[in-house]
């Protein structure tokens, strides 16, 4: 706390701005990031700041902020050197992890490369990277070379975040699981965003049925636009394609509009029953 404190950062009153709804500055959240990697940020306050997060939301401009500070929690990868063009997939989270396990070799066979980081289970089921590890001999720890080397060689390669790669993601995302902040949009578009290194492209796709862990069809759509639209931002100029699955994916997202999830979630009641 003291080395926070020291170092400009108040971590406690942050925490409070978050609570009661106040827009944090890139500074704030960068700081927050960093802390959390140092130690100067304990685990018990980034859960603290997940649940004021999930209860009070980011705009797009959080949002991108928290994105660019994870991803530069670690090392960025650069893969120029590799020929072809650099696609990568993801989503808001399904319960069969169906599409990235065939996706990225069948888009390799058509001579494109996909270097794809997943992730493990959130709340009720196993991720990517769980499935993938029940494969006798399938590896997702591979090095930093033996991620390039296998690019290209076959044009693909799933691996999962390490010491080097998405650090403070792999941290984050583990206490979001056991701290009840899983279905927080800003953290679901921030989560696979940060992991995507330095591609041409991404398609994001939103799940339909019953995902993992966005119950809620309208925050299903909001978690579908936010992914597409923070994709952009953090993109630079370059362009993503969504194949999300909404009616418009290239619609403007409303980042301001406050959450009602328990309007939300009467909604949901209403149509199922």
């Amino acid at each position: 706390m003291a080395r926070a404190r020291r170092s400009g950062l108040a971590v406690p009153e942050l925490i409070v701005r978050k609570r009661g709804g106040d827009k944090l500055g890139d500074q704030d959240i960068r700081q927050l990031i960093d802390g959390f990697m140092d130690g100067s940020v304990t685990d018990y306050q980034m859960s603290a700041f997940a649940m004021a997060v999930y209860f009070q939301g980011m705009d797009f401009d959080e949002t991108v902020a928290m994105t660019l500070a994870m991803r530069d929690s670690g090392k960025v990868l650069d893969f120029d050197a590799i020929d072809g063009p650099k696609v990568d997939k993801h989503s808001t989270g399904g319960v069969g992890d169906k599409v990235s396990i065939c996706l990225a070799p069948i888009v390799a066979a058509c001579g494109l490369v996909v270097p794809m980081m997943s992730g493990r289970g959130l709340g009720h089921t196993g991720g990517t990277l769980d499935k993938l590890e029940a494969i006798p001999g399938f590896r997702v720890d591979l090095t930093i070379p033996e991620f390039r080397s296998q690019l290209r060689r076959i044009g693909c390669a799933l691996i999962g975040q390490t010491g080097d790669l998405a650090p403070a993601d792999k941290r984050l995302y583990a206490l979001r699981d056991v701290t009840g902040t899983v279905e927080s949009i800003p953290l679901i578009t921030e989560h696979p965003l940060e992991k995507a290194r330095r591609g041409d492209r991404r398609a994001g796709a939103r799940r339909e049925g019953r995902p993992r862990c966005v119950h809620e069809e309208p925050i299903r759509c909001e978690g579908a636009r936010a992914l597409s639209g923070a994709s952009r931002k953090t993109r630079g100029k370059e362009g993503v394609r969504s194949a999300d699955g909404d009616e418009q994916p290239d619609r403007p997202h409303d980042w301001e509009r406050p959450r009602d999830r328990r309007s939300d979630r009467s909604a949901s009641r209403s149509r199922s029953g």
